[in-house]
């Protein structure tokens, strides 16, 4: 440890696994080397050292092993130790501490560095998918490849880094980054004699952005930041290596821009690779089921947006046709003053378009920072390993393409209906005879009729007062004799009103309809998007890992993990099932061989060259079947005894009596004794034969077993896997002396069990309770007492919840939106047919002057008008009933809410604007058109 106390502390190793005794080996503990500077010559000369005496020592710690500190030279080739003064000073500057001084400061060197490793894009990386349960975020993000092209200064650290250095979110690191011989911590002979000289860049200011964890190994030292901040002068970057640098294959890895390009993918490289000597293979993805929640609602998108701009349209349109309706009067006055008609069309259409554009400006800015506004709120919500801060800046661009966009439509039906004004006959226009001229040109039995429908009724403009001023002499007489059939007239020439008013009658339809089928395809959307979010809940598989945070195991010599975890997270009911490993240490061993008992004692098998090993006998057993296609523990070359097999494993095992009256384990048959499967290695260690019954047993400073009962070795294994990590190694070395048992007896004969890896399946019907329980979840594993260290809930959910909290946001969107657009369409409804109520003035003074009754004009124009919105309104019904009633039927009495709603707007506007054109004299609303 160089001696450096601030470096000792910052070791993670030396912290993990502190170890006081300081050895003398003449062997390495590791690899048998001898070591020929421990002999019997330094020995005896260590027995030498005088008490009180200051000496100077170097220590290498077996972090593997956890033997403790073994003596190493000062120097390679130098002493084993060196007497100091009284006062321990040493004087670094004198020529015999140089190369004392050179090593430690190398060795220094490494213990404050760390491995930076540079990425493009992180979340590109194989090990952070969730799919690979090995990194995950403790807090924060990844970096992304915007941190690459942008060459942002941000790093990611390992939660361990920021745990002893009290590094959070935000902090800054101050890095400065060192060449090596091969891009790592300093290790060649060229690295001792020239790490001085490598390029060191001045120190740059980094933000932590993100703090992870692995689920599987170790990689407390290493950090990564954006490759693109690497600087050039690294050695790796120049080529001036002595020899090229070698490429791990895990080192590379990638995501397709589209992930149902996969199949093309393989199909297209495999064998290309293949020659290469690499395989090619992906981490499963939920494509599918994301597809089968996701298309259908971006249907669904699109057709809404269809839907509202037709809509949008439809207004403008009508905006346009009141407004020039209103004012052409004027135009033609300047046509007949000599204006031309450019000139007059500008002054017709400016006011429109000034408006508009104010109007479109402001509706459109206020539209969309309310859409950003809530897009940031669904963004932001989303517990995405990207997590980052989206820029919702209005960009200048796309706001004058936005108001383009909503305006092009308006600005073509302006221009079409000037020029249809530009078309017309000026005295037409002041006149507004042209349906007077059509009219004549009629035939004489046609002509009769309207005659007829003209003296009782109605005209939209102009020309039954035309009509009636050139028909004046004998009208009194005609309306007597046709006053019997006013009524019947009446609904005649409401009818044929209706068919020569065709643009009105057309668009009051539509309106109806658009407006009716729009807040029905909300309805349509909020159950058909409902829907599909459940099923796509009930179609995802959540699993999760309970994770210890402290030592492998325990001072019980056990797992990390209690029993009772499983047991409280069964009481949920939430979960489906579960797998685990329990994990068992015992430090004694005995055999009984013929009716013999033997108890194993620690011979030369033990020692490791020239240290003893007390041996620990390492107990695996699994809930799951052995070596099944849902189990979690395979063996490998396994050689079982005859009458028996891997099903013993699974069998029922109580606590009973056997025929001495002793407690003992019992097969579901009544049978004494257990099945267990030893590694060949165990076997040879320990002397063990296929047959011997053994009786495993803890210290009693650990733990007393409940049952104390022998079990008989029924086959042994070679290798033993129970899963891989990122690097394709085994979690557990096939070369371990592990002892297999079932679990059931496990459950038996200890009081308490404890697990080194337990992995829980949730019930699917119940993803979206586990999601909205999720921090209650967490809080019963992480609550634990009965655990000596912390653990927690690592729940693998975000590839489900990163799409359907978006979805789901959405739909409280529609749901917020849903109301105010049922009382906007209620108001518009009443709007606009107040207004085209109005625009019938002189045709309800006419009636009156002719003599038509008050009380039937009012019911004429209001039947009239209703009619039209019922049309619409059933025809929208129609449509969406037809398009809902196989998929996502949509319950009657929304169709009821939507269509009465509707119907109410445009009665209070029918009403309102009735009252407002009879409640005056004829001769009044005569003189409101001039």
């Amino acid at each position: 440890m160089a001696g450096i106390p601030n470096y000792i502390e910052s070791e993670f190793y030396y912290k993990e696994y502190q170890e006081h005794r300081f050895l003398f080996l003449p062997y390495s503990i590791m690899t048998g080397e001898k070591y020929e500077y421990i002999n019997n010559d330094v020995i005896d000369q260590l027995f030498q050292l005088e008490q009180g005496k200051k000496y100077l020592f170097r220590t290498e710690v077996y972090v593997q092993s956890n033997a403790g500190s073994a003596a190493k030279p000062l120097y390679d080739g130098g002493p084993l130790y060196i007497e100091l003064d009284d006062n321990g000073y040493i004087d670094w500057d004198n020529p015999q501490f140089k190369i004392i001084k050179e090593e430690m400061d190398f060795i220094n060197e490494n213990i404050i560095s760390y491995d930076l490793i540079g990425t493009k894009d992180m979340t590109a990386m194989q090990e952070v998918q969730e799919n690979a349960k090995d990194y995950y975020l403790v807090d924060g993000r990844w970096i992304d490849k915007e941190d690459y092209d942008n060459q942002n200064h941000v790093v990611i650290i390992h939660e361990t880094i920021a745990k002893n250095h009290n590094i959070s979110i935000g902090d800054k690191l101050d890095i400065k980054m060192r060449d090596s011989e091969y891009g790592v911590l300093l290790s060649t002979e060229k690295d001792k004699i020239e790490w001085r000289n490598y390029y060191t860049s001045e120190p740059k200011s980094f933000e932590v952005v993100g703090i992870f964890k692995n689920n599987r190994a170790a990689q407390y030292e290493c950090m990564y930041i954006p490759e693109s901040t690497m600087p050039m002068e690294l050695g790796r970057y120049t080529g001036g290596l002595d020899e090229p640098i070698p490429v791990r294959v895990h080192s590379y890895s990638f995501v397709l821009k589209n992930a149902e390009d996969e199949t093309t993918f393989i199909e297209k490289y495999r064998e290309l690779l293949k020659e290469l000597g690499y395989e090619l293979s992906f981490l499963m993805n939920s494509i599918d089921s994301f597809k089968e929640a996701s298309d259908p609602i971006k249907r669904s998108t699109a057709i809404s947006a269809m839907v509202f701009s037709m809509l949008l349209i439809l207004i403008q349109g009508f905006v346009i046709y009141v407004y020039i309706d209103g004012h052409k009067l004027n135009y033609a006055i300047e046509r007949a003053l000599g204006i031309p008609a450019k000139i007059s069309g500008k002054h017709l259409v400016l006011p429109l378009v000034i408006f508009g554009i104010i109007a479109s400006v402001l509706g459109g800015y206020t539209g969309y920072q309310k859409a950003i506004e809530e897009s940031t709120e669904i963004l932001s919500s989303i517990p995405s390993n990207v997590q980052r801060t989206v820029d919702f800046g209005l960009d200048i661009k796309y706001f004058i393409l936005f108001i383009i966009l909503s305006m092009l439509p308006f600005v073509i039906m302006l221009f079409l209906r000037i020029k249809q004004l530009k078309n017309s006959s000026v005295i037409d226009l002041i006149n507004n005879n042209k349906k007077k001229k059509i009219l004549q040109e009629e035939s004489k039995e046609e002509s009769e009729y309207i005659d007829m429908v003209k003296a009782t009724t109605v005209s939209q403009s102009t020309e039954a007062a035309v009509y009636v001023k050139e028909e004046e002499e004998g009208k009194e007489q005609y309306i007597e004799d046709h006053r019997k059939d006013s009524k019947k007239a009446l609904r005649r020439f409401s009818i044929n009103y209706t068919l020569r008013s065709k643009v009105t009658s057309i668009f009051l339809i539509i309106l109806a309809g658009i407006f009716t089928f729009a807040l029905l395809w909300m309805n349509y959307l909020t159950i058909k998007n409902n829907e599909l979010i459940e099923k796509a809940y009930k179609d995802s598989i959540i699993t999760g890992d309970i994770v210890a945070k402290g030592s492998r195991t325990t001072s019980h010599g056990t797992g990390p993990i209690h029993r009772r975890h499983i047991d409280r997270l069964m009481e949920t009911g939430l979960v489906e099932d579960y797998k685990s490993i329990a994990w068992m240490n015992y430090e004694e061993l005995y055999i009984d061989r013929d009716g013999a008992i033997k108890k194993y004692e620690i011979g030369e098998k033990d020692k490791v060259h020239v240290f003893i090993k007390h041996p620990i006998f390492v107990v695996y057993a699994s809930n799951k079947s052995y070596n099944s296609s849902d189990g979690i523990i395979n063996l490998t070359d396994l050689n079982i005894i005859d009458n028996y097999s891997l099903e013993d494993f699974d069998k029922e095992y109580t606590r009973g009596y056997s025929k001495n009256g002793e407690l003992t384990i019992l097969d579901e048959n009544g049978e004494e004794g257990f099945p267990i499967l030893v590694a060949e290695k165990a076997m040879d260690h320990y002397d063990l034969k296929l047959g011997d019954k053994i009786l495993l047993e803890p210290a009693s400073r650990h733990r007393q077993l409940s049952v104390r009962t022998y079990g008989t070795i029924v086959g042994t294994y070679k290798g033993i896997s129970t899963g891989k990590n990122y690097y394709g190694k085994n979690i557990v070395n096939e070369d371990m002396e592990v002892f297999i048992y079932p679990m059931e007896v496990l459950n038996n004969v200890e009081m308490q069990i404890f697990y080194s890896k337990i992995e829980f399946e949730f019930k699917q019907e119940k993803n979206k309770e586990l999601i909205s329980r999720k921090a209650e979840i967490k809080g019963i594993v992480s609550n634990n007492s009965f655990n000596e260290f912390a653990t927690e809930l690592k729940l693998w959910d975000e590839e489900l919840t990163n799409v359907m909290e978006p979805l789901e946001k959405n739909i409280s969107l529609l749901e917020v939106l849903y109301p105010v657009t049922f009382t906007l369409s209620i108001v518009i409804a009443g709007i606009l047919v107040f207004i085209m109520v109005l625009r019938r003035t002189t045709d309800v003074a006419i009636l009156r002057i002719l003599g038509v009754k008050e009380k039937e004009v009012r019911w004429n124009i209001f039947k009239e008008n209703l009619i039209l919105v019922l049309i619409g309104t059933a025809i929208a019904c129609i449509a969406v009933f037809a398009i809902s009633i196989k998929s996502y039927p949509i319950d009657m009495t929304k169709y009821i809410i939507v269509s009465g709603g509707y119907l109410l707007g445009s009665t209070a506007g029918l009403i309102l604007g009735i009252g407002k054109v009879t409640n005056k004299k004829p001769l009044e609303m005569l003189q409101v058109k001039e």
